[in-house]
């Protein structure tokens, strides 16, 4: 029997994750009217121009590494080991890291696809192919680091890790869609827009994960 209180937490739970998840795809819808409309241009130009005015060769050294911890050849191998790793304390926190993260960056890829937008032309400090919007460092970064951040707060249960553990991801996933820009791979508004599909797929995921625990214990219990 799941008591009182547990049932609290939970429809706290449900009712913050079910509104981060409409908050997430409407500024993904959004950001899709107005790509459709070609009025993104002032919003991601006056951001470009800020943030690459910036440029110097120590702060591109900083954040072409920062960026590295947002791309595949980071998260693919993290995203394995971690997986197995929390697999040991609980099958499910493994499967649920492998799968949010996996399917997300298929969704990446699809999106992708869908929108075809091409990546922006001008004063590029790296080479990068594939399509813009939205972005796939800035989408993946987001569900890995956020997904992960989830999986440590339900196994540490402390609230000061989990405060500590969210603002170090936070930082982390900011800093990397920011590096996108001053790079000049992708337009802000593919950062926001992969921020907020990232956003969506993690809140959809841990509602699925906090459904099939609820339903394990009561499982359990009876």
């Amino acid at each position: 029997m799941i008591s009182t209180a547990e049932q609290k937490l939970n429809k706290k739970y449900f009712v913050m994750s079910i509104t981060l998840l409409m908050i997430f795809l409407l500024i993904f819808v959004v950001c899709v009217e107005k790509l459709e409309k070609n009025q993104l241009e002032q919003f991601d130009f006056t951001i470009i121009e800020y943030v690459q005015s910036r440029i110097s060769p120590p702060l591109t050294i900083w954040l072409k590494a920062i960026t590295f911890f947002g791309g595949k050849a980071w998260i693919v191998p993290a995203l394995l080991i971690v997986s197995v790793a929390t697999a040991f304390y609980k099958k499910r926190y493994g499967v649920y890291l492998f799968l949010s993260t996996g399917i997300g960056a298929l969704l990446n890829v699809i999106l992708k696809e869908w929108f075809q937008r091409e990546r922006p032309d001008f004063y590029t400090l790296i080479t990068q192919g594939g399509y813009s919007f939205p972005s796939g460092h800035s989408m993946s970064s987001f569900i890995f680091y956020t997904s992960l951040a989830v999986v440590l707060a339900k196994i540490s249960k402390k609230k000061s890790v989990d405060c500590v553990i969210a603002i170090l991801f936070t930082f982390l996933v900011c800093a990397i869609g920011i590096s996108r820009i001053y790079l000049g791979v992708h337009y802000p508004s593919d950062v926001l827009a992969g921020f907020a599909a990232g956003g969506f797929w993690v809140c959809l995921c841990s509602l699925v994960l906090n459904y099939y625990e609820q339903r394990k214990k009561l499982h359990v219990n009876n």
